[in-house]
């Protein structure tokens, strides 16, 4: 059953990273203007939390469809891409989704009338929490070990 579904992500990589580059292709020259822009609005806040989400996407599937290729033709992951695989996550899957996620947040912060500043608090509460993750889990590794 794994093997279908091996299989199967490797087959719909295709479609998705075509499908995000397209993104990319067709949203890319009006993120370029919001950045340029002097004051970035709603809309083009929310079309460059677009164009970094399918940027990082396009990319972290290229990747890792080398590992999903190597899986399925049972020949083990080569060490070299496991070695990169953390660097990647952290830049493209995490990084990226992130500064993503932000975007859009910012983008509701300005469209809505009530001003509440969503995107800076969750932003906030999310990095305190990844502090604490990172000061506690060596901790509990020690333990576990």
């Amino acid at each position: 059953m794994n093997d279908l579904f091996e299989l199967l992500s490797l087959a719909l990589t295709f479609p998705t990273i075509i499908t995000a580059v397209a993104v990319v292709w067709v949203w890319g020259p009006a993120a370029i203007k919001a950045v340029q822009s002097k004051e970035i609005s709603a809309n083009e806040y929310f079309i460059i939390g677009v164009i970094t989400s399918f940027v990082a996407a396009s990319i972290d599937n290229f990747y890792w469809s080398f590992f999903w290729a190597f899986e399925y033709f049972d020949r083990g992951t080569p060490p070299e891409l496991l070695q990169f695989g953390g660097a990647f996550n952290l830049i493209f899957r995490q990084g990226l989704g992130i500064l993503a996620a932000y975007f859009h947040l910012r983008a509701a912060d300005l469209a809505s009338d009530r001003k509440n500043k969503y995107a800076n608090k969750i932003l906030m509460f999310s990095n305190i929490g990844a502090c604490l993750l990172v000061i506690t889990l060596p901790v509990v590794k020690l333990w576990v070990i």
